[in-house]
């Protein structure tokens, strides 16, 4: 066996060994909760050191956050581009039942331009893009025990 398919191998099982752990057949297929046709969310205007720009989250029909959308002032832009990605891969995270928690903390405090003061009043500042979506999930979504543990409020 070549080192490459021996790498591929090794990727695989550590990839399942997660749903594993959790009880669940790693080769079951993941189940996706979409969101209503029709459903509730907010749309907060944004202003990170002046790329302006809105995030839209809207809920599904539990509650839970389940898309988000980020849409920048700079559109056809590499950074247009990257946080239409990014609003994919969160919104998917969340409707294949990833904890919120968990994509708060693998979201937050990412550092990067832009960077700097919010025009938000809940978010005074933010890290990047990025670390303002984990921190709008947590202060809309988390109870503030979990914002603590996650080292949001002293």
């Amino acid at each position: 066996m070549s080192i490459a398919v021996e790498k591929v191998a090794d990727i695989r099982r550590s990839m399942t060994v997660p749903a594993a752990r959790a009880g669940g057949d790693p080769r079951a297929d993941p189940i996706r909760r979409c969101p209503a046709r029709s459903r509730r969310g907010v749309t907060y205007d944004l202003d990170l050191a002046g790329i302006e720009g809105s995030l839209t989250i809207t809920e599904l029909p539990d509650g839970r956050p389940g898309e988000v959308f980020l849409r920048v002032s700079k559109q056809g832009s590499t950074l247009s581009g990257l946080c239409e990605a990014l609003s994919m891969m969160t919104s998917l995270a969340l409707q294949h039942d990833v904890p919120l928690r968990e994509v708060v903390r693998g979201l937050l405090n990412q550092r990067f331009e832009p960077a700097g003061h919010t025009a938000d009043p809940d978010i005074p500042t933010s890290t990047s893009l990025v670390d303002y979506i984990a921190r709008r999930l947590a202060v809309d979504y988390l109870s503030p025990q979990e914002q603590a543990e996650l080292g949001l409020h002293p």
